[in-house]
């Protein structure tokens, strides 16, 4: 049974450690008593010159009791061994937990008892308030779970999910072991008793894995909807058993495992799923390629031979003469469809190694075609749904690969540095999407291009390092590499003009979010230091002001660094005010400039960002480094003000229906240079009453706006 969000924070790991030194003591006393035994009376009895009717029975009687000491020592150490790893498992579950309370009450968002997270209204000048509070009691759902909120607290909500269900796991695995290991009533004690609970769950997923298995290894007709259902059981109470997952890998082998798939997809035979079917399908995606995904991280040798057939029979084609004559995916399709699902997340997260030799050889095939990419829509051409349904096999395999690359930042920033002159990038940010886009129809749950869409969060998750679907999770690589696709990003995007595609502007967003003391460097260092190209980086943030949601990451998260530029004790005042104008005036001018090009979801976006509130707080702060840091800095000053400052000029511009004048942009940002000027005499007033020019507030906030004006200058 899973634990609840409550009682797994709450848990007393004291008690298990209790529990673990005592059966430390019973073991160590029993392994003396097993000495003793074995040596010393078992010793004796069987070198002994027994005589007369008993002498046999006794002798064996005494090496029998002997032997039951040993037993005994075993059974204990194995009773110890497994709560020792219960405790240690479960305090590394809690603690990952209370991590993630931490970081989301520095974002404003709390978990409740039940594992739900909100986003209750902030007061700066109040500590973070309790969901039991009565006055957060009758508040209507979506002010606390607010629409410009609900993807991260959805992805914290999978996060909690994700660590109660390995929890369970690990304690439904030990209730088990434990419950072995005693034996049924009346019986002695266990011959062969594990050593631990890893040494059990590898035994158990063996087990296990074998019914999988015999599961699977029926023809599709054969395969009811109640063994789909015990599969997805016994795949789900596995999640976390690299054991499980490599027998389960191996014992299908490469082949076997896409000609399994290949027959739940095939419509030929799922032309009666019904809605039930369908759904089991869906699970089955998600829960077997989870599965594969752990295998490739288990770094077991028996997986070698798995990964490299398995990229070898990409370029075979599948179906049987059973199926539907019209449904014939190759092995990369199929092997793509368990990386990804049609929803744009990720079954699972996959081995470096596997992910980068398979990628590889993807975009080797795929640039064979000709054109690239042009057989994919080949592989089925009938109008019969799937096993999964209509539309949820994706035929480009870029989709779901893209996804699981996302999981995997390592792997990501393998592959988008792959060939010269950032070729590979080029290639699927641009030429990929050319004027024969493979397979555009594919599109997400919003109308955008689903493998776009992946390949923006591949593209994030390369150049920063992170796990966009778990930004808890410590970035990963070296910053010099992230820089260095960074810029390579930039310079392609920006050639791209106006044929930006709409899915990279909240990716690029984040990534540049996630470069923000870089951004502010280039706007002040001398041409030569500046780590970003000024140019490519104006008609970059250009195109991402075009769209809502992008333009308001990006000015947010901005907002966060140049609160931290301003309050670093290490950096001259003076500068800090000239670099925050120049920095505003730069992404003013960029917006100005979007909206003058016409741009009529631009013009639209201006009225939806008006319409942010205080509750969006927090929203950027995940793709900045050491975010929490930042966001815990900043509320302490008031960066809450800055923002809010942000927004009030946003409506004003609505209302107000100001011009698109790049001469004056300092008129547009009023509410929020007033809360920077606020913000910097705050922290610098003792040096600016001996400073010319900046020993008044008035003479600060004129500084400010020049700076301000003068930030499109490239």
């Amino acid at each position: 049974m899973m634990p609840t969000y409550h009682e797994l924070i709450d848990l007393r790991v004291s008690d298990l450690d209790s529990a673990v030194e005592d059966w430390r003591s019973t073991y160590q006393g029993l392994d003396d008593l097993a000495e003793q035994a074995r040596d010393g009376m078992k010793a004796k009895a069987e070198s002994a010159n027994w005589r007369g009717e008993n002498a046999g029975v006794t002798r064996g009687y005494v090496v029998a009791v002997a032997g039951d000491f040993q037993l005994a020592f075993e059974e204990a150490r194995g009773i110890h061994g497994v709560l020792s790893d219960l405790r240690d498992a479960l305090r590394s579950c809690k603690q990952r937990l209370e991590t993630l309370r931490d970081e989301a009450r520095e974002t404003g968002l709390e978990i409740g008892s039940d594992g739900k997270v909100t986003a209750p209204p902030q007061d700066p000048n109040q500590p973070s308030p309790s969901l039991q509070d009565p006055l957060l009691a009758g508040l209507p759902d979506e002010n606390l779970r607010p629409p410009e909120r609900l993807a991260e607290i959805e992805d914290l909500e999978a996060q909690i999910a994700a660590i109660l269900a390995e929890a369970a796991e690990y304690d439904t695995a030990a209730k088990q072991a434990l419950n072995d290991l005693a034996g049924p009533d009346g019986t002695g004690f266990v011959d062969g008793a594990w050593r631990d609970l890893d040494e059990a769950r590898e035994w158990y997923g063996e087990q296990d894995a074998q019914l999988a298995l015999a599961l699977m290894t029926g023809g599709p007709a054969d395969i009811t909807d109640r063994d789909l259902e015990r599969l997805n059981e016994l795949l789900t109470e596995h999640a976390h058993n690299e054991a499980f997952a490599t027998y389960l890998a191996t014992g299908l082998g490469a082949r076997g495992t896409l000609e399994f798939w290949d027959q739940m997809l095939n419509p030929g035979h799922q032309f009666a799923a019904g809605e039930d079917r369908t759904q089991l399908l869906t699970d089955l995606q998600s829960n077997l390629g989870a599965t594969l995904g752990l295998a490739t991280r288990s770094g077991d040798p028996a997986m070698q031979d798995w990964e490299r057939n398995m990229i070898e029979l990409g370029d075979e084609r599948f179906g049987d003469e059973y199926g539907d004559p019209n449904w014939q995916p190759y092995g990369y399709q199929l092997m793509s469809s368990l990386m990804g699902t049609e929803a744009g997340d990720a079954t699972g997260k996959f081995g470096k190694d596997f992910l980068t030799d398979y990628g590889n050889a993807l975009l080797e095939f795929e640039q064979g075609m000709d054109p690239p990419g042009s057989e994919w829509e080949t592989a089925y051409t009938g109008t019969s749904p799937t096993g999964m349904g209509s539309d949820a096999f994706r035929l480009d395999p870029m989709t779901g690969y893209m996804e699981a690359l996302s999981h995997n930042p390592a792997a990501a920033t393998q592959i988008f540095s792959m060939g010269e002159n950032a070729e590979t990038m080029q290639y699927l940010l641009v030429d990929r999407q050319g004027e024969h886009g493979i397979l555009q129809g594919e599109t997400s749950e919003s109308y955008t291009t689903a493998s776009l869409d992946a390949t923006g969060n591949a593209l994030l998750a390369a150049t920063t390092g992170l796990n966009p679907h778990d930004l808890s999770a410590e970035p990963v690589g070296e910053d010099w590499k992230h820089d260095q696709l960074r810029n390579d990003a930039l310079s392609i995007l920006a050639e791209t003009e106006d044929d930006f595609p709409e899915e990279l502007r909240n990716p690029v967003s984040a990534m540049l979010v996630n470069h923000g003391s870089d951004f502010v460097d280039t706007m002040t260092l001398p041409l030569d230091e500046r780590p970003m190209d000024k140019g490519d980086l104006y008609d970059v943030v250009t195109q991402i002001s075009r769209g809502e949601e992008s333009y308001a990451l990006l000015n947010e998260g901005m907002n966060y660094h140049l609160t931290d530029y301003i309050t670093n004790p290490q950096n001259n005042p003076g500068d800090t005010l000239i670099g925050t104008g120049e920095t505003i005036g730069f992404l003013e001018a960029a917006r100005v400039d979007a909206l003058e090009a016409g741009a009529e979801e631009a013009s639209e976006s201006a009225g939806e960002g008006a319409n942010w509130t205080s509750a969006a707080l927090g929203s950027a702060v995940g793709f900045i480094p050491g975010g929490g840091g930042i966001y815990a800095a900043g509320a302490a000053i008031g960066v809450d003000m800055v923002i809010e400052g942000w927004l009030q000029d946003e409506q004003r511009i609505i209302e107000e229906e100001l011009e698109a004048d790049t001469e004056n942009l300092a008129e547009r940002r009023d509410a929020q240079l007033g809360a920077f000027t606020d913000l910097w005499w705050r922290q610098n007033a003792e040096w600016g009453e001996s400073a010319p020019g900046y020993q008044t507030e008035i003479q600060v906030l004129d500084n400010l706006k020049d700076s301000v004006n003068n930030g499109k200058n490239l």
